[in-house]
């Protein structure tokens, strides 16, 4: 019985030491171990490992760069790219200002006064922040919707911007000040369209409302590193160009100047469309991206996912701002067909009115309501035949077009399976709705 009793508590002891965790690791939420500590029964937890200075940076650059929630795949090829395109920004950029210091006068024997270089300057702010004003007032709602090509569309403005700087020195005394003004607008352009897709894009990566702050500091982190090594390299640039040119004619350095340019801008351009070809994401966002994903539905039967759409949906082109479905328009043909539109409007029995070529949202349409909206405006797209039917047998046409509860219901079910936010607006999210009434 003794042996037996003394065997059961080594058996005892013998279970609990293999239950009991012997490490313990400290993680963060993409799964990056900080610390691993070894747990005994007597002491306290002792450090396991530091890893070497290798390791200790990498876990740095980890804790700096990388939002510790990150669930999109993609973060890292786009930032790689991201810090390409802003390389050769900042290159171009140390021409560019050096262009409009010599447009000033600056090192050259017949430079501006004080004062003429001060009006420059002040107009030059001037233009921008007006530029700027009107550009968000016009832009901001749509910018989330469409935010790979608004970002494409604000690098493109920057490429113009510069180039105009670049320019100042050698266009006519009489267009420097335009030329100056324009590139200020042009950059009033980017940080409006590129700030607020860049805004979208950080939303995209955060895992939840909470996280936004972290990636959008750590985001920026990228750029400010982006930025150093951006400003050594134009340093040595600079030295190097404005010590050849000074042993070239005027025409050799300006032909120097522009073709760094073109290569550096050739550069920016290709690695922002790459950057922005891979970023996938799970909003449909705007009409075309609306089109291009039912495009593939009616092929297939299956809804491509977001890194699918991304490959479909070019990122070169005119941004989508929602304008088929802007009741303006709808009101337009309205006025043009009024007995049509308004039977139509009559027969309508949702929260959307459809006609051929215009849609219009009623108060109080939800997403769901959005993509019928969308769905009918496909099925209406090129019937202007339409317009020649009495305004009853039109109104009927029209209601026939109109996609049912099933449609819709199996479009949801193909979008949700591939990994659309389907409670996100396809339209700008302050589009104006139609409110139809007798006061």
């Amino acid at each position: 019985m003794a042996t037996r009793a003394l065997l059961h508590v080594i058996l005892l002891h013998v279970a609990r030491a293999l239950a009991l965790p012997r490490y313990a690791s400290e993680v963060i939420g993409n799964g990056e171990v900080l610390k691993r500590w070894h747990i005994s029964n007597n002491d306290a937890p002792a450090r396991v490992g530091g890893g070497g200075a290798a390791r200790g940076f990498g876990r740095a650059a980890t804790s700096l760069f990388v939002p510790s929630t990150l669930t999109a795949p993609e973060y890292g090829r786009y930032q790689r790219w991201h810090v390409a395109q802003d390389l050769s920004t900042q290159l171009r950029s140390a021409l560019a200002t050096s262009a409009v210091f010599a447009g000033l006068g600056l090192g050259g024997t017949a430079a501006s006064s004080a004062a003429a270089a001060t009006v420059a300057w002040l107009a030059r702010d001037a233009s921008g922040m007006v530029a700027s004003l009107a550009a968000t007032s016009c832009l901001a709602p749509a910018l989330d919707g469409d935010a790979r090509r608004w970002r494409f569309f604000g690098d493109l403005c920057v490429d113009a911007a510069l180039l105009c700087e670049i320019a100042t020195p050698h266009a006519p005394r009489q267009m420097f000040l335009p030329l100056l003004c324009a590139a200020s607008v042009l950059k009033a352009l980017c940080g409006v369209a590129a700030g607020g897709a860049n805004a979208a894009v950080a939303a995209h990566w955060a895992a939840s409302s909470a996280d936004y702050a972290e990636v959008a500091a750590k985001g920026a982190a990228i750029g400010t590193v982006s930025g150093l090594a951006g400003l050594g390299l134009s340093l040595a640039a600079t030295v190097a160009v404005d010590r050849r040119a000074r042993a070239a004619a005027a025409g050799a350095k300006a032909a120097a100047s522009l073709g760094l340019y073109g290569v550096l801008t050739a550069l920016h351009v290709v690695s922002c469309g790459r950057g922005l070809g891979c970023l996938a994401l799970d909003k449909l966002g705007c009409p075309r991206r609306f089109d291009v994903v039912v495009d593939a539905f009616e092929r297939t039967g299956v809804a491509p996912s977001p890194a699918e759409l991304a490959q479909l949906d070019r990122v070169a082109g005119a941004p989508d701002n929602g304008g088929r479905a802007a009741p303006s328009a709808f009101l337009r043909a309205w006025r043009r067909q009024p007995a049509r539109v308004a039977a139509a409007v009559a027969a309508a029995g949702g929260r959307y009115v459809a006609v051929p070529g215009r849609v219009a949202l009623l108060e109080g349409a939800s997403p769901r309501d959005e993509r019928a909206a969308l769905l009918h405006g496909r099925a209406l797209r090129g019937r202007r035949d339409l317009w020649r039917l009495a305004p009853e047998a039109f109104a009927a046409a029209v209601a026939a077009a109109a996609p049912g509860e099933r449609a819709v219901d199996a479009l949801d079910a193909a979008l949700a399976a591939a990994g659309y936010d389907l409670g996100a607006s396809v339209l700008p999210a302050d589009a104006p709705r139609l409110r139809l009434g007798n006061s």
